[in-house]
């Protein structure tokens, strides 16, 4: 199901942060339902503050139910309406209200889940239901700070995010769900808004203090995963996938995270394995991602047949025109990445595609120069610094091609099946440092699958 951005009906910049953030409680809430699969905020967010109709946002999204809701706040007064759609066209929407003292928001997210999971005709498990009152807030301040830190959050000003988060954890630390969100914001203050290093290392550990304190939450431990995965840290996210899944086996997100996991370690019939449970789970839980294992594993058609096919999308562009550049149509490959540039110039994966652009055309200098900008403009993702040393390899510089490959590598992404039938980096294979990388790949991955068993 989808739960949209709830709408103001009087529309103020004190109460408009309840919109986002207040759905994104309900959200985690639903969270605790093993029966319902919920669409994350992301893709319900281009929904706030519009009139979309809620059947064809359920045919957008592939969706079997939508929850709407608006809410008005008057004095000390709150009013909350939910409607409840089914895709059942027999099935007329649901609609309830609640009126409540604004200090008692706390209780809306819980209200609103116990209602949807009656509208389903569902019944919570009693371990299910014991987590639900257990992760339960109960501080109105606390509360409304982790609404407010969540809603800059959602607008990237992580340095308020972070002093709001701060104070409601301080006032009521039993709340997992808000030092989850605290970890995100840790993470994204240090790397993107000029927070000191010592903010990585506080987004770690209120990532744990979220797990410590409910281990068996899908979108704790999925969130931790996929920050795990952006930190090239494959190995810490496995394990703790695979002991969410224990309880929680129809997580889509999860498995789709593991699958990536696999993948950066080499392990890649486990990664096509899980990936497409994934997306049998949910078809949307890639929706506009790429499931590179395909290509990973030589299945060129495979991969571009799986891949978004949404034309403003410069990232699923660029992947389309490396996929008929391993499959040998240079000249469907160039359009690609000409498409992709065009759309975005400033996504680093539109500019790789310019790169091997000038490498399919012969014009190495330009494409040299590029690669070069790409690699001192910084970033560690070792995926990324691999496809730039592919495009180092197929410009002809060799030695700044494998500098990167053993840079992956030390940055644990080590795929060494593929990196040993990678038609792109068939240029280095004769170089010595090419055959010591390897080396270093094989073992890394097989200290890797040990760990697996």
């Amino acid at each position: 199901m989808a739960v949209l951005p709830l709408r103001n009906l009087k529309p103020d910049a004190k109460t408009d942060f309840l919109s986002m953030a207040l759905a994104d409680a309900i959200i985690s809430r639903l969270g605790y339902a093993s029966e319902i699969s919920v669409e994350p905020l992301s893709s319900v967010a281009k929904y706030r503050n519009t009139d979309a109709d809620a059947r064809q946002i359920e045919r957008d999204l592939n969706v079997q139910n939508v929850l709407a809701g608006t809410y008005l706040k008057e004095g000390d007064d709150l009013r909350v309406t939910i409607e409840f759609i089914s895709a059942d066209k027999n099935a007329s929407p649901r609609r309830e209200n609640v009126q409540l003292k604004y200090d008692k928001l706390f209780r809306v997210q819980d209200w609103v889940a116990v209602s949807v999971i009656h509208s389903m005709g569902l019944e919570l498990q009693p371990e299910e239901a014991g987590r639900l009152n257990k992760g339960a807030p109960t501080n109105p301040a606390a509360y409304e700070y982790y609404l407010r830190g969540m809603d800059q959050g959602f607008k990237s000003d992580w340095e308020s995010a972070v002093k709001l988060l701060e104070k409601s954890v301080a006032l009521e630390p039993g709340n997992a769900m808000a030092w989850n969100e605290l970890g995100t914001v840790y993470l994204g203050y240090s790397q993107i808004q000029g927070g000191d290093s010592s903010y990585i290392d506080k987004g770690w550990q209120a990532f744990h203090r979220a797990i410590d304190l409910d281990p068996q939450n899908r979108f704790i431990v999925d969130l931790m995963a996929f920050h795990l995965l952006e930190h090239n840290k494959a190995g810490q996210a496995i394990p703790l996938l695979q002991e969410s899944l224990r309880h929680n086996p129809t997580d889509s997100f999860a498995h789709w995270y593991l699958s990536e996991a696999y993948r950066y370690g080499g392990a890649l019939e486990q990664s096509v394995a899980e990936g497409e449970l994934a997306l049998k789970l949910n078809p949307n839980v890639a929706n506009n991602l790429t499931f590179n294992t395909y290509l990973y594993v030589g299945e060129y058609s495979k991969f571009l047949n799986s891949l978004p096919r949404d034309e403003n999308n410069a990232r699923a562009i660029f992947y389309r025109g490396l996929a008929y550049f391993y499959l040998k149509d240079t000249r469907k490959a160039a359009e690609e990445f000409d498409r992709a540039f065009a759309l975005n110039p400033a996504l680093i994966h539109s500019q790789i595609g310019r790169a091997l652009t000038y490498a399919i055309r012969n014009e190495a200098a330009q494409g040299l120069e590029l690669t070069s900008s790409i690699e001192r403009s910084g970033g560690d993702d070792g995926e990324m610094l691999y496809k730039m040393a592919q495009s180092y390899a197929q410009l002809g510089d060799a030695h700044s091609s494998l500098r990167l490959l053993l840079r992956c590598i030390e940055l644990n992404f080590y795929p060494y099946p593929y990196f040993v039938r990678d038609p792109l980096l068939e240029p280095v294979r004769r170089e010595p440092e090419y055959f010591a990388a390897m080396e270093l790949a094989r073992q890394r991955q097989e200290e890797f699958l040990k760990r697996l068993h």
